[in-house]
């Protein structure tokens, strides 16, 4: 298991951006940053401002159109109520308060957690989904942030190894422009859990990793992706690109799974 969140030689624009420090070490980083209550409120309202964007857009009408039809198809199969959507995880989000396209993808998750939300009946009195968020570079100004919209961050390095959240119902990982060892090692914990049925993954778009990587790197670096693609174990949903030159949502899929298992 890798110790913390490393970085790839091929880095994609937001990769970059979002490097200035990888360490788990999360007490560390917290220490480094001093900003005012009128700081907090700043960071605020440029998350509010990109929502306000995105609510307006074809973009996020298609998107909640998308999640609608996946989480249909999953209740009619598994004769589930749609109040048996457990959580949404969100890795790999960058720094609120130093990247825009993280405030932008940010802006997306608050977004499809309220819509969510509403969807099963959670968000009378203002009570959403469980929504839990970790990235190695957040500091204690982008924690503030978070922890504004209700988010909860979590105390430490999961590294993608988390499963379904429970015999009934199911998690949606949001995981835009992670590095794919995180997509691999959440496909691994499902799988040796039984779990793959149980979660709807949102990010890089696996067909695109299929079509671009050798198959020698992906059987060899990340067998779980190569697993589910190549024995077509996955359903794929792609997005639209939201703009022209679009760096923030570009290669964005839904992601689900039928149940099946590595033995």
């Amino acid at each position: 298991m890798l110790e913390e969140w490393k970085t790839v030689t091929r880095k994609t624009k937001r990769r970059i951006e979002k490097e200035n420090n990888t360490s788990s070490n999360c007490v560390e980083i917290l220490s480094n940053i001093n900003f005012t209550r009128s700081d907090i409120q700043h960071g605020i309202s440029k998350v509010e401002k990109a929502s306000e964007e995105l609510i307006e857009s074809a973009f996020f009408h298609k998107f909640c159109k998308y999640i609608e039809t996946v989480l249909i198809k999953y209740e009619n199969d598994c004769h589930e109520e749609t109040s048996m959507l457990n959580e949404i995880v969100c890795y790999g989000l960058g720094s609120v308060s130093n990247s825009y396209i993280a405030r932008y993808q940010l802006a997306m998750l608050i977004l499809l957690l309220k819509f969510l939300s509403q969807r099963t009946g959670n968000n009378c009195g203002n009570k959403l989904i469980p929504c839990y968020v970790y990235d190695p570079i957040f500091n204690n100004f982008d924690v503030a942030i978070l922890e504004n919209f209700k988010l909860k961050v979590l105390s430490e390095n999961e590294e993608g190894r988390r499963k379904g959240s429970s015999e009934h119902g199911i998690s949606i990982f949001y995981m835009i422009h992670c590095d794919k060892f995180l997509y691999d090692n959440l496909l691994c914990e499902n799988l040796e859990n039984r779990t793959m049925d149980k979660i709807i993954v949102i990010g890089n778009s696996f067909k695109t990793m299929w079509e671009r990587l050798p198959e020698s790197v992906l059987k060899n670096e990340y067998k779980f992706i190569y697993k589910i693609i190549s024995e077509d174990l996955v359903s794929e949903t792609m997005l639209d690109n939201w703009k022209d030159n679009d760096a923030i949502f570009n290669d964005t899929s839904i992601h689900c799974f039928r149940k099946f298992s590595l033995t």
